[in-house]
């Protein structure tokens, strides 16, 4: 009879979870992208040598916010420091000792939100740091990984004798075969190898089986045995290769998976080196401390029709932010009445630091405090009679009306941005020539976006009553669009298009046209589908809309355009920013 070896494995090891830690970490071909762009993904950014392939890593903390840049800002829930991106920068420069204690300084926030593997993965990669003292945060990963992948490579040593031992008693000639197959993946790593050299390695090594891969294969063998009176042997095969070290369950694998994901790239992207440098060590210090880094906190729950804006967001630590669930702000507060303290400190030392101010150039403080500030306020309408409540709305709207303004455009600063760099890379001697083409390209791009919009926004719409008269107005809008309809590329025409004076005349009009529909007042379906129309379609909203206008802006009568002149503009804008 045929005996099924999954229902034994499921019996003998409820362990095991069928989320794999890789064997060996030499293979790359068959890996699945590790840079994969998902929806949300926060700033964490890795560059490649190719400045347009810009990719993010697949660890996600979270929505794009820019507060979670700037190092100082308190968590809003317990009023501990969060893990900007700018301290993970910090902690790849530090060395020994203070690599160390910069990493035990959010542990010992709250010990509990680690797990325990990765706590003890942490002391592992804390004692290479004191055993290579002159070592920064990025240089000490290879030793780090080597450490852990032979110490790693001893354990899979043991689990493959065992099982040799047991294919032998079973005069298994297949199994036998394929552990000495899966036993000559596992090479030795010089500890001393360079980053350089670990990069090349884990991209350019031929596949090899990972633990889920070695697990799923010895069932197919055990699969094909048609003895009952050797059940229990086959099924304690399958329990020793269950036991190959996970990162779910063995530090060491732990260490080996998140140091090799932060060295490793797409598969996608014609095989060319990552540029080694501090993003790459950036990555596995923020999966590292996870727990800590700084998140995005909806105030009103995205499922609850809440906004995901900066005017919806609070700077938590991601294991603060998991606890809330989708329970009501205004009752999440009140389990915890000393949360409007911390709430308040958080939004005190935004409004009022000059360094986070200036880490975050482009962004409005001003605007987000008082924005965030009438989010809070009206999550809490319905408990405002409470003593806490009210003292706290009282305290918020003080420091709202008293913050200064650091307000920046954005967009414009971005724009001005890509083109230095656009700039930078050009042969001076073809510039004019070189922008032209860059030019067409970037209104083509622009043109085909702003219609992707438009329909994006249309799809999304249900066929409510509601929703049906905001299609038609959009279709509308779509069907006359001023950058839509344009023939051809008409720099003059563009740039009045583009120009501050038409941006708020658009915006008026979108506001009046959304009036004179007959909706519904309080359908918060609608009122989110409003918001987005407004804050989507005005065509001076995005960089590449600055880019554009400030390359018309440059362009003479003779169809040329004047470099230094768009030299001067981007100065200035960067300047003043």
């Amino acid at each position: 009879m045929l005996v099924s070896f999954s229902g034994l494995l499921k019996a003998k090891n409820n362990s095991f979870t069928g989320q794999p830690a890789r064997v060996s970490i030499n293979s790359y071909a068959s890996a699945s992208p590790l840079l994969v762009r998902t929806l949300k993904s926060d700033s964490f950014v890795r560059s490649t040598s190719v400045a347009s392939k810009l990719k993010r890593d697949n660890i996600s903390f979270g929505y794009e916010f820019e507060l979670k840049k700037p190092t100082g800002i308190p968590c809003a829930y317990c009023g501990k420091d969060t893990l900007s991106r700018n301290d993970v920068k910090e902690i790849s420069a530090l060395k020994g000792r203070a690599l160390v204690d910069k990493l035990e300084k959010y542990v010992l926030q709250n010990p509990s939100a680690m797990n325990e593997q990765a706590k003890k993965a942490l002391k592992l990669f804390e004692k290479t740091a004191l055993d290579n003292p002159q070592k920064d945060g990025r240089e000490l990963l290879p030793a780090a990984y080597t450490r852990a992948r032979n110490r790693m490579l001893i354990k899979q040593t043991a689990v493959y004798s065992k099982t040799e031992k047991l294919a032998k008693k079973l005069n298994s000639k297949e199994l036998l075969e394929y552990i000495s197959k899966v036993k000559d993946q596992d090479i030795i790593l010089n500890p001393d190898i360079s980053l350089e050299e670990l990069s090349d390695f884990l991209i350019n090594k031929i596949h090899v089986e990972f633990r889920k891969d070695i697990l799923s294969n010895v069932i197919k063998i055990a699969g094909k045995n048609n003895d009952p009176r050797r059940v229990d042997l086959w099924s304690d095969v399958i329990s020793t290769i269950s036991s190959l070290p996970s990162s779910k369950t063995d530090p060491d694998a732990y260490l080996v998976k998140y140091i090799s994901k932060a060295l490793r790239r797409d598969p996608k992207m014609e095989n060319d080196l990552v540029l080694l440098s501090d993003s790459e060590a950036e990555l596995f210090y923020a999966k590292l401390l996870s727990p800590f880094v700084a998140s995005a906190e909806h105030i009103k729950p995205f499922s609850a029709g809440g906004v995901s804006s900066p005017r919806n967001y609070l700077v938590t630590h991601a294991h603060c932010n998991s606890k809330r669930g989708n329970k009501k702000w205004s009752d999440f507060m009140l389990d915890s009445p000393f949360r409007f303290e911390t709430v308040l400190k958080n939004i005190q030392t935004i409004a009022n630091s000059p360094e986070i101010a200036e880490q975050t150039r482009g962004f409005s403080i001003k605007s987000y405090v008082n924005k965030v500030a009438i989010t809070m306020i009206n999550e809490l309408a319905d408990v405002s009679s409470d003593e806490f409540v009210d003292g706290f709305i009282t305290r918020l709207s003080a420091v709202s009306d008293n913050v200064s303004d650091t307000s920046y455009n954005e967009s414009l600063f971005k724009a001005a941005q890509i083109l230095d760099s656009v700039l930078y890379s050009m042969d001076e001697n073809y510039c004019s020539i070189q922008l032209d083409a860059y030019y067409n390209r970037l209104f083509a791009s622009y043109v085909q976006k702003r219609k992707k919009d438009f329909e994006n926004i249309i799809n999304h719409i249900d066929n409510s009553a509601d929703g049906i008269l905001l299609k038609n107005m959009l279709n509308k809008l779509m069907k006359n669009d001023p950058i839509l309809t344009m023939a051809s590329l008409d720099s003059n025409a563009l740039s009045k298009l583009l120009g501050d004076n038409y941006d708020v005349e658009y915006r008026a009009m979108l506001d009046n046209t959304i009036a004179s529909l007959d909706l519904s007042e309080n359908n918060a379906e609608t009122l989110k589908m409003i918001d987005v129309i407004k804050r989507k379609l005005p065509l001076l909203k995005k960089a590449n809309a600055h880019c554009l206008k400030m390359l018309s802006d440059v362009r003479t009568k003779d169809g040329e355009f004047d470099a230094d002149r768009l030299k001067a503009m981007i100065s200035e804008i960067i300047e003043n920013d």
